[in-house]
């Protein structure tokens, strides 16, 4: 027998408003003429949303699914999933303690949730199968919570989100951190003026049938690639893995459950193919498992200008390119999120040529330095990248990784170029699956244009600066490290019995398909196919289950040969150590403090980390019980996850 989850009664909201809105938006889009370009102005800067509140300290506006032509840059025009006709989504920026108010209407084919990623939120509006019903064509659905910690998070859908992220429908959620305004006047960090907001995807955009293209990144040897030693070419051909091609997913297409279209009829020019796979994939009459990266990395629903060359010998830009302008000298911080489905971000800031730019360094690397991400401000600036304790990372120190899903907070400083030279920000590959290398190549991700030489520069940052530590706010991070951790629940002596697990232990498995300790819970918090009320989405034998207000000390167990991106739910972690799987031993373990919501864990490791059970209102008028309830928690590419590498954390009284 699965235990029953039931609702209390919801705020009715002003439901005229919400349809006139719709409305609104639906006769803009269509009023002819050219596509949308993506919402990006090609200055790091993105749209916000509207906030219709009037009422301190709270936000409310109005998001609304729809398909829309979106003009991709570089000639490419698509067909994309959006929130408001725009890729990405309208941005909204919040302060510690806000209440949210969001209305939301979903004017796409398919039913569709919104999953506040990363917000330690309301269980009910989670977004995802296991807390409320998909919304349907048509439906609205009434999100409201409080966000207690600063931090870059992301929404998007929790419905079969493979897809429809893979299409474009994300957005970003940006909540100040309390202690920035102070830093900022002590010019510790950049000021709004100079902070981008960068958010990172990818895509494939179907071509007219009979031209498209029959390998993802076919093999060149002009084309550079991270896998050889001068980061030059030739480039192999990708992605690893042997996903499908771009003919393959746009003229054999999928539906939105992973299955042949039957009749097979080719996607039209413009089209983005579903790349989802079945839960029965790889068995007679369906698609194989793999999904690989998408053929077009897109920066703010953009294609970023070309640049030829590579990272180590940076070579001209393409024609009318889209920079960033900035002064040698001054400090530029981006917030940059990932909104990929597989693809892993390894960004590298270069300078204008060959010749080293940075004083006291022999390369032509310009050092991005760390000071925040997930969980707002961290104490002190970091420089990440290199070996770790003794962990490889498998990139080099000043890079930024940027897993699925995750978000950092960086600044750089400007050197002393000349004017009117141009810093690339690339991506290159990273060793991510099972056979080292992705097989991606090496394309440019940003480029910042010098517009003005300043003689003195006039900002400066290095590796373990303070900044939540600082003086002038003396704000460090909370530890919840210390003391010892409480048990799991054992569901198995419960009246009834449920199914669960309770050792402190996850195992990532990676069998006949992803998969938690060879379990494979298919589709769990997208509820059954065809759907049922998600209060009947039964537990499974990996669920975990603990008591509101508990400590808890879990270890993620990677039995994988590739790396993942492990995403809890409702809760941020605050990771303790990393152990190397075969021999036992700590070869990382995190001497700072910090709150996170994806952790990536390298093959054949044990993340160990702590994460307190924080209870929450469950609405604006009552100030308990908003942390009850079943919680996901998954390996973000999203394919994983679909395919069983996902479980759930119920939170009980």
């Amino acid at each position: 027998m699965a235990m029953k989850w039931r609702r209390r009664q919801k705020l009715i909201y002003l439901a005229p408003l919400v349809l006139s809105v719709t409305i609104l938006l639906a006769a803009i889009l269509t009023l002819g003429g050219s596509p949308p370009q993506a919402a990006d102005d090609s200055k790091g800067n993105l749209p916000t949303a509207f906030n219709v509140s009037h009422a301190k300290n709270t936000f409310e506006t109005f998001l609304v699914a729809m398909e829309a032509q979106v003009d991709l840059g570089n000639g490419v025009v698509a067909t994309a999933f959006t929130f408001n006709g725009i890729v990405p989504g309208p941005t909204i920026n919040l302060k510690v303690g806000d209440k949210v108010v969001v209305h939301f209407t979903n004017h796409l084919s398919i039913p569709m949730s919104i999953h506040w990623h990363g917000v330690e939120l309301t269980n009910r509006s989670d977004g995802t199968g296991i807390t409320q019903d998909p919304v349907p064509t048509g439906g609205t659905y009434v999100y409201d919570f409080i966000v207690p910690r600063p931090g870059i998070f992301f929404f998007h859908s929790r419905i079969r989100p493979t897809n429809p992220e893979f299409k474009g429908f994300y957005g970003m959620l940006i909540v100040e951190d309390p202690t920035a305004k102070k830093l900022i006047e002590k010019k510790v960090l950049p000021d709004k003026e100079h902070t981008k907001l960068l958010v990172l995807g990818d895509t494939t955009v179907c071509k007219t049938q009979g031209s498209n293209d029959t390998a993802t990144f076919p093999a060149d040897p002009n084309v550079p690639w991270a896998g050889n030693a001068n980061g030059a070419g030739p480039f192999p051909g990708g992605p690893a893995g042997n996903p499908p091609s771009p003919k393959d997913l746009c003229e054999t297409p999928r539906d939105e459950h992973g299955h042949f279209v039957n009749p097979v009829v080719a996607l039209p020019a413009g089209a983005i193919p579903n790349i989802q796979p079945s839960t029965n994939c790889g068995s007679a009459g369906e698609p194989t498992c793999p999904v690989g990266e998408g053929q077009l990395v897109k920066v703010n629903g953009r294609v970023p200008t070309a640049r030829g060359g590579r990272p180590e010998d940076p070579g001209a830009l393409a024609a009318n390119p889209r920079v960033i302008n900035v002064k040698t000298g001054e400090g530029i911080r981006l917030q940059v999120g990932s909104a990929a489905t597989i693809r892993y971000f390894r960004l590298r800031l270069t300078c204008p040529t060959s010749a080293p730019c940075v004083p006291g360094r022999v390369d032509n690397m310009i050092p991005l330095y760390r000071v925040g991400g997930q969980g707002g401000l961290l104490d002190n600036v970091r420089l990440e990248g290199g070996t770790q304790g003794t962990l490889n990372t498998d990139y080099l120190e000043g890079e930024i990784l940027i897993p699925v899903a995750a978000r950092e907070d960086l600044v750089f400083v400007v050197p002393q170029v000349g004017l009117g030279d141009v810093l690339t920000l690339w991506t290159l590959d990273f060793k991510r699956t099972g056979q080292g290398f992705a097989k991606l190549p090496t394309v440019p991700v940003a480029h910042f244009k010098i517009v003005e030489v300043k003689d003195h520069p006039k900002f400066a940052i290095n590796a373990g600066d303070p900044l939540r530590t600082h003086p002038a706010v003396n704000s460090p991070i909370a530890s919840i490290k210390g003391g010892a951790p409480d048990a799991l629940l054992d569901s198995s002596l419960f009246q009834p019995p449920q199914p669960g697990n309770p050792s402190s232990t996850i195992r990532l498995t990676a069998g006949v398909k992803p998969s938690i300790n060879d379990d494979t819970n298919f589709i769990f918090d997208e509820g059954p196919t065809p759907p049922t009320p998600y209060t009947d989405v039964p537990h499974v034998a990996e669920s975990r289950w603990a008591a509101v207000g508990d400590l808890l000390e879990l270890t993620i167990f990677n039995d994988t040969n590739a790396h993942h991106p492990w995403h809890p739910h409702g809760f941020s972690i605050q990771p303790v150590k990393i152990i190397d799987a075969a021999t036992s031993t700590t070869v990382l373990t995190f001497g700072y403090n910090e709150f996170v919501d994806v952790a990536d864990l390298p093959p054949h490791s044990k993340l160990v980390y702590r994460v307190l059970l924080e209870d929450r209102p469950f609405s604006f008028i009552s100030p308990t019980g908003g942390a009850v309830g079943r919680w996901a928690m998954h390996c973000h590419i999203f394919f994983h996850a679909a395919l069983g590498m996902i479980t759930e954390l119920v939170a009980t009284q």
